[in-house]
């Protein structure tokens, strides 16, 4: 990857530049041509203009006192041949931190005073070619630097900040621009002590940013509205960054009944280009890193002290790295020194991994991949007792290989397959040894194919009206080893399948009930807002849910802690990620009091979930408020166990429902007591009771992912993709209509 080279070495040092002058407030005739007619602080946008006519920079006094949080707006910059660098100095122009000090509680604590939630320096279009140099924050808000419009070639430098929420954060705000993107930056000698939102955070399609020797301790602080941290963070399509000696600690988050977020490091599905050298990350209640970009590699990083200490989901290289004491401090989630996830390709090139705690140390679940070199295995040191890896679903892969093993993975078996019109297709392709696929986006059909692991999907055909010649799509692709070996290129040809698929859709399904809702997590029906004008993306919380039935009950959950994350695979497949303490209302209080229902979901749990959970509720609000006190509801117990609840009687089915990490379409009747599981049906509860309701339940709504009164429990931990519930009592023909076409949408496989 290639950086902007830093334009300060173009420069003259700073004393023998003409400047401009800076101090709290105003001195002499303000025009800031010398200390003695020093312009205020709030007219360091003039003073950067003229500073740039001159060719010089702007001095602003380290030893006059504090400067207030006060929202500052530039618009001014340098030239691509003479940066105008805003330098704290003290009289004789000495550097020296320039102290700016506001409001914000110290020491923090949830519900104080949060500071200028604005953020201090507001760089907008045309704040290009800046540097930044010596300043000290304390007590400030959000964002004190904030990039918020386009902005080319910033330079931060030695700061020394203290009790700040966010240090640098890039967040658009006002004009006419749809990104606030950084075109080049270069941020070094940094250092924070106390953030609670991201020590720095990068997003839109920034690239080209340099990190070096930046130290950031969250101090575990929480933050009311959001309530955890990260240190360094990536979003959108950020991309090309180089982070070297950066170290991230202490970030904090506590909810008792779900899962402990709060990461070092993080980066998302669409980030990519990353190089981290010699950096370091401890002490946080999730991942010392979590990394879901692709083209990733860490080079001697150390991580300590994490519930997982390198948590990946993308496309990511650890060389020589070092892993040490993984340490959970709460919540659910496991334990491990390298985490493979979903979709991932993961390779551990030496390195040394100690631990004294009970737990595997390289674990695979799912669709993820991880390869660790014979080396890296010889330098873990461990309980003897304790295993050294664990794979959990059937796609997950891991490979231990030598370190001079150079063989590249070769195809077994047919490269065709065949799937039946608007279904998705899943097709495992066998290979001599672990593999990872990689379609090649440049020919053929690759617009119709998706991988994950060893596995190649198809875009749902409609064979009535084809897409491409004869019903058949093809695709080139390559077997990646966990060596980084690739194989010869190979062929794909899949064949669709003419079927009587009999399509049922919402406005036919909502004739056959009185009432009710449906679900789906699609881009365009999960919103970031209560109000549904703000479309979530992907990785971002969901506050409410589209009810496509036509009866208009749609689903909202107005604290952003308890709101679900939008998950997907970048294609067609969606979903929600709940991690057991996420949960929705629906409708108006009182609505879902039903008279019978039939209820529908398609869900995948969580490897780590065993208790109870609810996909559906309503509260039954009889004499004791519990956290499992449904009038009816449908959800999951223990391993594979469908269960539900139809009036104050339990029905369950103890070998019923797909295992764990497989994707599962459940229904439920509660005329009588009926659950059905990829197409099995199962155990109906015992002496059925008409549902009767409580007076007190017209203040309460049905609820998804949770149940309870008052007294909310009973979550659901794992994916959720489609569902919904009606007032009415389905046949079976249209019920099996409904669970054939979620089958068929989400690529299940009905026995």
């Amino acid at each position: 990857m290639t950086l902007l080279t830093p334009l300060m070495t173009l420069q003259q040092p700073a004393t023998g530049r003409p400047r401009r002058y800076i101090m709290p407030t105003a001195q002499g005739d303000g025009t800031g041509r010398n200390w003695a007619n020093a312009a205020g602080i709030s007219s360091l946008n003039a003073q950067i203009a003229l500073a740039r006519q001159a060719g010089g920079d702007v001095w602003v006094r380290a030893d006059a006192g504090n400067y207030p949080e006060t929202t500052i707006s530039i618009t001014e910059g340098g030239s691509p041949i003479n940066r105008v660098n805003i330098i704290g100095v003290l009289v004789d122009g000495t550097p020296a931190h320039a102290p700016f000090v506001g409001t914000r509680t110290a020491p923090w604590a949830v519900g104080g005073s949060g500071g200028n939630a604005g953020g201090t320096f507001w760089l907008n279009a045309g704040a290009d070619y800046l540097g930044f140099k010596f300043f000290a924050p304390k007590n400030c808000g959000l964002g004190f630097f904030r990039i918020r419009q386009p902005v080319t070639d910033l330079l931060i430098e030695d700061v020394d900040a203290v009790n700040v929420r966010s240090l640098v954060l890039n967040n658009i705000g006002g004009g006419i621009y749809s990104h606030a993107s950084l075109n080049g930056g270069t941020f070094r000698r940094l250092t924070l002590r106390g953030h609670s939102k991201q020590g720095m955070y990068f997003r839109y399609d920034s690239h080209d940013i340099l990190i070096e020797d930046v130290w950031l301790d969250s101090e575990r602080q929480e933050d009311g509205s959001n309530p955890w941290a990260t240190g360094v963070m990536f979003n959108d399509t950020a991309h090309d960054v180089v982070a070297r000696r950066v170290k991230s600690y202490n970030t904090y988050h506590n909810i008792p009944d779900g899962y402990w977020n709060a990461d070092g490091f993080s980066t998302e599905r669409k980030n990519y280009n990353f190089l981290f050298e010699d950096c370091e990350s401890g002490g946080h209640t999730d991942g010392g890193v979590d990394f879901k970009s692709t083209s990733t590699v860490l080079v001697r990083f150390k991580s300590f002290d994490n519930k997982r200490n390198y948590r990946l989901w993308g496309e990511v290289t650890l060389i020589d790295c070092i892993g040490l004491n993984p340490f959970r401090r709460g919540g659910t989630g496991n334990t491990c020194q390298v985490g493979a996830y979903r979709g991932s390709f993961i390779r551990v090139v030496r390195g040394r991994w100690e631990q004294t705690g009970a737990f595997v140390p390289f674990y695979a679940e799912e669709t993820g991949f991880l390869s660790i070199t014979q080396s890296a295995i010889d330098a873990t040191v461990k309980p003897v007792d304790v295993a050294m890896t664990q794979i959990v679903g059937e796609d997950a892969q891991l490979e231990i290989y030598a370190d001079d093993d150079f063989a590249a993975p070769r195809l077994l078996g047919s490269a065709t397959g065949n799937v039946n019109e608007n279904a998705i297709g899943n097709f495992k392709i066998e290979t001599d040894r672990p593999a990872y696929v990689e379609v090649d986006r440049t020919i053929g059909d690759q617009a119709e194919f998706t991988t994950f692991g060893k596995q190649l999907d198809t875009k749902a055909q409609d064979y009535e009206a084809p897409l491409h010649p004869d019903n058949l799509i093809k695709a080139q692709f390559r077997l990646r080893g966990g060596n980084n070996v690739r194989s010869i290129p190979y062929w794909f040809h899949v064949t669709i399948n003419d079927v009587e698929d009999d399509p049922i859709d919402q406005a036919e399904t909502a004739t056959y009930a009185r009432n009710g809702c449906w679900f789906r997590a699609h881009p365009s029906l999960v919103w970031a807002d209560l109000e549904m004008t703000i479309p979530a993306q992907i990785g971002d919380p969901v506050m409410a849910l589209t009810d496509t039935s036509g009866f208009g009950n749609h689903a909202r959950q107005p604290d952003i802690a308890r709101c679900a994350i939008f998950g997907g695979d970048g294609a067609w497949r969606y979903w929600l990620d709940l991690d057991g303490s996420k949960y929705y209302e629906i409708g108006d209080p009182g609505e879902f009091r039903f008279e019978q229902v039939t209820a529908f979901a398609v869900y995948k749990r969580a490897e780590d979930s065993d208790s109870r959970a609810y996909l559906f509720s309503f509260p039954r609000s009889g004499s004791a408020d519990t956290a499992f006190n449904a009038a009816w509801g449908l959800g999951v117990i223990s391993t594979t166990t469908l269960w539900g609840r139809v009036g104050s009687n339990n029905a369950t089915s103890p070998s019923g429902g797909a295992p764990k990490t497989r994707w599962n379409v459940s229904s439920l009747r509660t005329s009588d007591g009926q659950m059905r599981s990829n197409n099995i049906l199962y155990t109906s509860a015992p002496g059925v009771e008409t549902l009767s309701y409580q007076t007190n339940v017209a203040t309460r709504k049905a609820r998804l992912f949770a149940d309870g009164d008052t007294n909310i429990g009973g979550f659901f931990s794992g994916l959720w993709s489609e569902g919904g519930i009606y007032d009415g009592d389905f046949s079976n023909d249209i019920r099996f209509r409904v669970e054939r076409q979620m089958a068929q949408s989400g690529g299940i496989n009905l026995v």
